[in-house]
């Protein structure tokens, strides 16, 4: 009678379990729904929303973990967008959903979704203007001014000098917008190569193929093999 109950017992957990990953599924699906709709919306906030729903999945949960390489996927496909400011807003939060899941890509030895970052970097890199400086400035209009001889811009009474000045402080935002963009590409670039090295180092330091997969998707420089402070494994010769 004892292990009657037993068994009842384990079939009424599993059922219990089974509701809840179900209820988790459900919930899972319709909070990525939500997400899918903000990404048109604003792609800066649906790469926070996606790296603040990865946290709270559980890894150690067969189903959880399953949910969280989905998540990924879903994220990593997402084209980079046109718009600068979108742009800048996406890239400010991807380094952040990057980050907190190439730990678990480098812990499962995931060289497939590993090089779906690479990727991502080699994306971001081929946008990187070389030697790039700034050109916005703080002065935007004052030669114009100068020519209306006014101090405040809403002082010009001159039609033609009022669109020259409008003109130039819309220049100006424009080439302020590609700046913030170039300053996040190159500090986007610096910190997912930085983590890559790392993970690659822990990985699989010496896993020549690989490295060099990932040196060519990411169109990184050849000296990134210095970063790994490895050197590939000679084998000894036999006599």
């Amino acid at each position: 009678m004892d292990s009657r109950l037993a068994v009842v017992a384990v079939v009424i957990a599993l059922a219990s379990a089974a509701g809840i990953a179900q209820e988790t599924k459900e919930s899972a699906s319709a909070k990525l729904a939500v997400m899918e709709a903000q990404y048109q919306a604003s792609p800066g906030k649906y790469a926070k929303a996606a790296t603040e729903y990865t946290k709270t999945l559980d890894v150690n949960e067969d189903a959880q973990f399953v949910m969280r390489m989905e998540m990924f996927d879903k994220v990593m496909q997402k084209p980079f967008p046109a718009d600068e400011i979108r742009a800048e807003e996406w890239l400010r939060e991807m380094k952040y959903f990057i980050g907190i899941n190439l730990h678990l890509l480098q812990q499962t030895n995931d060289k497939k979704r590993m090089l779906t970052v690479a990727r991502f970097l080699g994306d971001v890199r081929g946008r990187m203007v070389k030697d790039y400086k700034s050109k916005a400035t703080n002065w935007v209009g004052v030669e114009i001014l100068m020519k209306a001889r006014v101090n405040n811009p809403n002082d010009i009474t001159n039609e033609v000098l009022k669109a020259e000045y409008d003109k130039a402080v819309l220049d100006n935002q424009k080439q302020l917008d590609a700046d913030r963009l170039q300053f996040v590409i190159s500090d986007t670039d610096r910190i997912l190569t930085s983590l890559l090295a790392g993970s690659i180092k822990s990985m699989m330091p010496h896993d020549e193929e690989f490295i060099s997969q990932v040196i060519t998707a990411a169109h990184l420089p050849d000296d990134f093999r210095a970063k790994l402070d490895t050197k590939p494994v000679v084998e000894p010769k036999v006599h």
